[in-house]
């Protein structure tokens, strides 16, 4: 199986990792032939070779399965890339937020199979062909039980590489565990990215008192879209951001670098989905804009993945 991972993060990473027997290919727009993770989950660092294709090569090889794992604002470059290198090819999307199945539509593509995975990983050293990676969590993720065709031969190896357990759900449950994490990021990752504080440290935070609103507002149009949600959410966005005291969110980390976020997949989309339903999110549109004001401070455009703009949105 000839297998591409779009994207050179810390997912990426992982993956390419995990799935080291496999030997996938990394294809990004700057060079990465070797990997290398410490951190908990990996007590004695490990260094991997990679196999890698550029992004902008004008022939690409006949993919089987593609692994996408890239920020939302590439989701544009993704389905350009898509469209010209691998137009049937089906692609796992391991990403955070939702809408990305609409963001792509416009493009030819494959089957699509989201995914919601659960691990923390940040980047430490970024050398001229080499990343360094801190893995600090890596629970299991979920997939659809529709991609065990294409599936099953990397959840082995994920599983015996790196005791990385790949979960496979109904589709209806996937959708509730993706609304699950949804919620989780809607109230961790802005706010952790607005204070500048780590997981743990932002509860004790007086912003922190948004978190029972943006849950609330959540839950709400989670409800209106039909599905069902576990009780107590604000308890358990409390207990996550506890048991993951140490981590860095990955919107945190994309404003120490001053990277596009990713929070028009995420505080974005509840708001937009609340609009189709006439539900008001009051605070979730709060914490969207004051994060796209920061993203606009540092020079990014306001256009997003959705297409939808905040100062377009109906009131």
């Amino acid at each position: 199986m000839n297998i591409a991972i779009l994207g050179a993060g810390g997912v990426a990473a992982a993956l390419a990792w995990a799935l080291e027997p496999l030997s996938p290919t990394v294809v990004s727009r700057s060079a990465v032939h070797r990997i290398q993770l410490s951190g908990p989950v990996v007590p004695q660092p490990v260094v991997r070779t990679v196999r890698w294709h550029p992004w902008d090569a004008p022939a690409s090889p006949r993919w089987d399965l593609l692994l996408v794992a890239v920020k939302c604002p590439a989701l544009p470059a993704v389905g350009e890339w898509m469209e010209r290198h691998a137009p049937e090819v089906p692609a796992l999307l391991w990403m955070n937020g939702m809408g990305q199945e609409a963001a792509l539509a416009r493009f030819r593509h494959g089957p699509l199979f989201p995914v919601v995975a659960t691990l923390a990983v940040r980047e430490l050293e970024r050398g001229a062909d080499r990343r360094h990676f801190q893995l600090n969590s890596l629970g299991a993720s979920f997939l659809p039980q529709s991609a065990a065709p294409w599936v099953k031969p990397l959840a082995e190896t994920a599983e015996r590489t790196a005791a990385w357990p790949w979960v496979m759900l109904a589709d209806a449950k996937l959708v509730e565990r993706r609304w699950i994490k949804l919620i989780q990021n809607s109230v961790i990752n802005p706010l952790t990215a607005l204070t500048g504080l780590l997981n743990g440290a932002v509860t004790d935070h007086p912003l922190f008192s948004l978190a029972s609103p943006l849950v609330g507002e959540a839950e709400a149009v989670a409800r209106a879209e039909g599905v069902p949600l576990p009780a107590g959410m604000l308890s358990e966005v409390k207990a996550l951001a506890r048991a993951t005291a140490h981590n860095a969110s990955s919107m945190l980390q994309d404003v120490w670098r001053r990277h596009p976020t990713e929070i028009d997949s995420i505080n974005g989309f509840i708001v937009r989905c609340g609009l189709r339903h006439r539900i008001a999110c009051p605070t979730q549109r709060v914490v969207w804009r004051l994060v796209r004001q920061w993203e606009a401070s540092w020079g990014f455009e306001a256009g997003n993945q959705s297409g939808v703009e905040p100062e377009r949105e109906r009131t």
